[in-house]
């Protein structure tokens, strides 16, 4: 099987697809409710599962890696395929998801002098075994192995690339990705809008083009829609995908719930209709 794609969308062996993304996080719920929400998403009309692989989830401990369990998120992919599910993998090793650390085990700060995701000799070691370690359930689940992987996420939200570690950084997690086997399309969520104009990489300097040659840029949205005939221009030979609609704002733990967080919330609502 293979996967390709225009302007407008994916092709699926040789077939125009349309995809309905919808995020489940596999590592918010004991493996016995898996399948149930799986199931829910694909009843309102959902084709393809978006999940994060949370790297701190697996590694709590440098070099022991856990897949067991909870944590066998090869056999959540398995199942979304039972169900007939594509499935878009974004596996860090940034994650943020609103979890601990974001996906980055606290382990690694025991590292002197370390620098978290730019192009840092220690981060680099330490993300490539990360990488190492789960492409082993991930290569060969991609649709060009027969799987229903069918694209592959550069880390996460990335707001840096004002220098050339930054920069360098994402053009390196590419390059380990297509090392340990990743052959589908390779996305980044890196598009934002901010005062009504097109951000990508919250408008750090730098020559984003070519870095993203190979890489298509995602947009992250609360529903503004004005932008998109921007990242249109800025990629016009690739689709545009929003992989991050929000459907509401974020209450912390004890914060009360304001007006305008639920006027907030019913905006964003209406902009998933």
């Amino acid at each position: 099987m293979n996967i390709t794609y225009d302007a407008k969308s994916f092709f699926i062996n040789g077939k125009r697809e349309w995809l309905f993304l919808g995020e489940i996080h596999y590592f918010r719920f004991p493996k016995e409710e898996w399948r149930k929400v799986i199931r829910m998403a694909k009843a309102a009309g959902i084709n393809a599962i978006t999940t994060y692989l949370a790297w701190n989830y697996h590694e709590n401990r440098e070099g022991v890696f856990d897949f067991s369990g909870d944590r066998n998120f090869a056999e959540f992919i398995d199942i979304a395929k039972d169900e007939g599910m594509y499935v878009f993998l974004r596996p860090g090793p940034y994650i943020c998801a609103e979890w601990c650390g974001g996906g980055i085990p606290p382990w690694i700060l025991n590292y002197e002098n370390i620098e978290i995701r730019v192009d840092e000799e220690t981060f680099m070691r330490c993300s490539e075994n990360w990488y190492k370690a789960a492409m082993k359930f991930v290569v060969p689940r991609l649709i060009t192995n027969g799987g229903n992987i069918i694209a592959v996420q550069n880390d996460n939200e990335y707001p840096g690339g004002w220098d050339e570690k930054g920069a360098s950084y994402i053009k390196k997690i590419y390059s380990l990705l297509r090392k340990y086997g990743i052959d589908v399309p390779i996305t980044a969520c890196n598009a934002h809008c901010v005062g009504g104009k097109l951000s990508v990489n919250y408008d750090a300097k730098g020559n984003w083009k070519q870095i993203y040659e190979d890489i298509i840029v995602t947009y992250n949205t609360a529903g503004e829609a004005s932008v998109i005939p921007e990242l249109k221009a800025f990629q016009p030979q690739k689709p545009t995908v929003i992989t991050e609609l929000w459907t509401g704002p974020q209450l912390y733990w004890g914060e009360t719930v304001s007006n305008s967080m639920v006027q907030k919330a019913n905006v964003c609502r209406f902009c998933a209709m």
